[in-house]
């Protein structure tokens, strides 16, 4: 028996992440693309496609090329966006890997990821340093570290006098990302997803007739981690692709997230159980203007219905799952 949407077909079309990606943001110039909700620092759509290029171009440079796993082992902050679109352009493999990973675990992934580049934060170091002779990484570029010789910021520099080669990619075929799973029935396994899951992924969601996809007036908080797939499909994917605002948040603390929720009136949050609970019955949240709020949605594991109910009464909209 073959089992169907209820929802019409779509065509999806056969052309790698960054062809479909860099076409869906092409309308957007000026607009914020992206705010760092620590610092207020902005990025429009043409700063944003300006630095991925950089990256790319910086990368390739230096000799990396399709087929190259690159690793990324950092908490949520606006370069990760920069390098993580910019691997795909020069037809590389991302793997991303939990901040909160211990030594041995990042080890475990860098290993049966065969990564050969990683990128991470300073504070991060102490974690990386032990386990770089046991796996295959040969560079490892650090974020916000300045000029120092192995600093990404490097990889930013005016580089218009390079060329960025073409790279073929077979759409269907070739792996864009290499995110792990969470081990729960043994050991972290990769999930190998290719240029046409990611494509087939965002067209798929903005197709469903029962989710309200974002747009260039929606403001999103950007608070779950970019290493998980949720992350990176739902928030940075589709958020991006259709010209809304990321509010960057480097994990869920409570009054910032209420705090930012004021701030800059976010309409749109996209959300897991824990936070939705949070929503629901803590005190804390009826402290903040949080009436902002358009469209919230629940994801990653179950909730019960009356909690959705409950959080749905105190952000004064409807909380889907």
């Amino acid at each position: 028996m073959i089992i169907k949407s209820p929802s019409p077909a779509v065509k999806i079309p056969d052309i790698s992440w960054p062809e479909y990606f860099f076409a869906r943001i092409e309308p957007y110039h000026q607009e914020i693309a992206l705010i760092d909700g620590a610092s207020g620092r902005q990025i429009n759509f043409d700063e944003l496609r300006q630095n991925i290029n950089r990256v790319a171009k910086s990368l390739q440079h230096k000799g990396y090329k399709k087929g190259d796993v690159f690793a990324i082992y950092a908490p949520n902050i606006i370069e990760y966006i920069y390098v993580f679109q910019a691997i795909m352009l020069i037809g590389g493999v991302i793997t991303t890997a939990n901040p909160l990973y211990t030594a041995s675990e990042l080890e475990l992934q860098l290993q049966h990821s065969k990564a050969s580049c990683l990128f991470t934060t300073a504070d991060l170091l102490e974690k990386v340093s032990p386990v770089l002779e046991t796996t295959l990484v040969e560079e490892v570029f650090v974020f916000n570290q300045g000029d120092t010789a192995n600093s990404f910021e490097l990889l930013l520099q005016d580089n218009n006098d390079i060329e960025l080669l073409p790279i073929s990619i077979n759409p269907q075929m070739d792996i864009a990302i290499l995110p792990y799973s969470s081990g729960t029935t043994g050991l972290p396994k990769g999930v190998m997803l290719s240029h046409s899951n990611l494509v087939a992924h965002n067209i798929q969601i903005e197709a469903q007739q029962d989710v309200v996809c974002p747009n260039v007036d929606d403001i999103i908080i950007a608070v779950l981690p970019f290493f998980h797939i949720y992350g990176i499909t739902v928030i940075m994917n589709l958020g991006l692709c259709n010209g809304s605002t990321l509010i960057i948040v480097n994990g869920f603390k409570p009054e910032q997230f209420l705090g930012l929720i004021e701030q800059y009136r976010i309409t749109t949050a996209y959300l897991v159980p824990p936070i939705i609970l949070f929503l629901a019955e803590h005190p804390l949240v009826s402290h903040y203007d949080i009436s902002s709020l358009q469209y919230v949605m629940s994801g990653a594991a179950p909730i019960g219905e009356a909690q959705l109910l409950a959080a749905g009464e105190r952000v004064l909209c409807p909380v889907h799952q």
